[in-house]
């Protein structure tokens, strides 16, 4: 069982007109998402050193991949765990508009995972904030700390989900 089973699912629940089941695979798009991770990863780990870690295995037994480790602080000891996101979606609102949750509810089951309160999340907007036509391409970052409660209140969602679906 991957997370992505478990959270994909829960906004297909949530949001079935916008997270359609069985949508038709979508190569362009999909590659567009891996392109834009595979650059920026490579970026950030020639300038930063930041490293895009394996697969990690939650005590349940379901397995995830975070997209980039940052470490911080003194001695690099701090652990800040990021998500690479493309999307045609507007950056007008930002990420605390509902649009995101699903990118936040990864986020934060990822941070609790491995212990961290701290993630980032990186989006490249395909077609910027839509405001202005043509659409210009935008790159947003955003440094985030979770409080314990939310970081336990979204793993236990999401827990409680995959068990009452049958996932695990």
């Amino acid at each position: 069982m991957h997370a992505s089973d478990i959270y994909s699912d829960l906004y297909q629940d949530l949001e079935p007109k916008r997270f359609v089941r069985d949508r038709p695979f979508d190569l362009p798009t999909l590659e567009t998402g891996i392109i834009w991770e595979n650059i920026l990863e490579e970026g950030l780990r020639r300038r930063f050193g930041h490293l895009r870690p394996g697969e990690f295995q939650t005590p349940e037994g379901i397995y995830f991949n975070p997209d980039l480790f940052m470490y911080e602080g003194p001695n690099k000891a701090t652990l800040r765990v990021g998500e690479i996101k493309a999307t045609w979606m507007s950056a007008k609102d930002g990420i605390q508009h509902a649009k995101f949750d699903k990118y936040l509810t990864q986020l934060k089951f990822y941070c609790e995972a491995l212990g961290t309160d701290l993630g980032c999340l990186l989006v490249f907007f395909v077609n910027g904030d839509m405001t202005i036509r043509p659409y210009k391409p935008l790159f947003r970052a955003w440094n985030l700390q979770f409080t314990p409660t939310e970081l336990k209140e979204n793993y236990a969602m999401l827990i409680k989900h995959a068990e009452s679906k049958g996932m695990l």
